[in-house]
């Protein structure tokens, strides 16, 4: 398949936007419609090579799966084994078997469910943040790969050109998709936006562009283009996650990706295919994977978020961490990795997943592991202090009110009471 630059350009842009969202840089409070961009750009690119395969008369869904995992899960699995080494250093018992959960959940492409039951939803998560929260982007993709391989295996012949049927599916499963995301996202949005129900649309218009569409003219282009740019713009700029997201609130990012795609010529192309944004757009995936651990790493270490400084050496970092498993992850497993061998790779990597986590259900999340600190906190934390109810009554006995005492932290009632447990042995 050539080649797009502009397409690899506007991979930038929602990367870009995804980071700077995270990071919480102003103006940037719709950063997270990137993610739909990369939907919309997944299913022009999926579309056009499947359907060049069955002209060719060679697809072969299996296959079509191997290169899709070939493509996401390397990556994927050393920024996994990385959090979960790093956490084993500090994260308490219970934190870090549920950090190896999620991070099993995302080696299987299952994390958007797994993360259905964290209080909230992506926009307002729980008291414990989520290292590999974003991965669940990830699992509604391959959940999609899965589906349109099964839909090309059996609805659309060797010619290239779907059956009436096949189109009919497509149709229908496309309105239901985005009818669903209409109706379900102001009734359970967590739901809404995890799920690949109300996100299988987005992936759709990007087929639909792939080989629906005939090719524009050079002046239709550039209005395309600007009008895209427009939509695309609106979406990073004038959103914030105040309102329920993805319901009809996603077509205007949807829609803008999808001309910029369908434009794919004039000055705004030009624009996307400057070096700058080649860069980044070659090393989108790993900044996706590596930006939001390293700053909750940070904020998890030092407490706070980062200043403006730090936040600019955070993404230095990001960008630096991406670089190296662009380079010596994702470059050498497209060139070299079998799929026979890539998929005892993955089934190994999943395999051990399950495997400590039986270990770390079996041994409490391995405390010993931990300095003598922690293991205090994380019994504090399990074993309720017997006397807390102590702590609301003055020197002479007498009952204070409920608001008479000073909070530290943010953490739940147990977590302070575990710092409290903690801090009295040195008084």
């Amino acid at each position: 398949m050539e080649f797009r630059k502009d397409i690899n350009g506007l991979r930038a842009i929602a990367v870009i936007a995804v980071v700077l969202y995270h990071y919480g840089v102003p103006y940037f409070a719709g950063g997270f419609v990137g993610v739909d961009v990369f939907f919309v750009i997944s299913g022009f690119l999926l579309t056009s090579i499947a359907h060049r395969r069955l002209q060719e008369d060679s697809f072969s869904a299996a296959q079509f799966l191997v290169n899709r995992l070939r493509r996401i899960f390397p990556a994927l699995a050393i920024l996994a084994i990385a959090c979960v080494m790093w956490a084993s250093f500090f994260y308490l018992p219970e934190d870090y078997s549920r950090l190896v959960r999620n991070a099993t959940a995302a080696l299987l492409f299952r994390s958007n469910y797994s993360f259905l039951d964290d209080a909230g939803g992506y926009f307002a998560p729980d008291s414990r943040p989520n290292i590999l929260l974003h991965t669940w982007s990830l699992a509604v993709e391959s959940q999609f790969y899965v589906g349109f391989a099964l839909l090309c295996r059996f609805f659309w012949p060797p010619s290239g050109r779907a059956t009436k049927k096949g189109w009919a599916l497509f149709a229908l499963f496309g309105v239901a998709s985005i009818t669903w995301s209409l109706f379900h996202t102001p009734v359970n949005q967590p739901s809404a936006f995890y799920l690949l129900w109300s996100r299988a649309w987005e992936f759709m218009v990007g087929s639909v562009v792939a080989i629906g569409l005939a090719r524009p003219s050079k002046m239709t282009c550039d209005a395309l283009a600007v009008v895209g740019s427009a939509f695309l713009l609106f979406g990073i700029f004038a959103y914030d996650a105040s309102e329920p997201y993805p319901g009809w609130r996603a077509v205007a990012p949807v829609l803008g990706a999808a001309l910029l795609i369908y434009a794919r010529e004039g000055f705004v192309a030009t624009l996307l295919s400057t070096r700058p944004l080649q860069f980044v757009g070659d090393i989108s995936y790993s900044v996706y994977l590596w930006h939001w651990p390293i700053l909750l790493a940070f904020r998890e270490r030092v407490g706070t978020d980062p200043s403006p400084l730090q936040m600019a050496l955070l993404i230095a970092a990001s960008i630096g961490a991406a670089w190296l498993s662009y380079l010596f992850v994702e470059q050498p497993t497209r060139r070299v990795a079998r799929g026979r061998t890539l998929a005892a790779l993955a089934v190994a990597t999943i395999a051990a997943g399950f495997a400590f986590s039986a270990v770390l259900r079996e041994t409490d999340g391995l405390p010993g592991r931990l300095p003598d600190y922690l293991k205090y906190a994380a019994n504090a934390m399990k074993e309720a202090n017997p006397r807390s109810r102590e702590c609301m009554r003055d020197v002479d006995g007498t009952k204070r009110s409920a608001g008479d005492f000073c909070s530290l932290g943010k953490e739940s009632v147990n977590g302070k009471r575990s710092i409290f447990d903690v801090y009295q042995l040195t008084l």
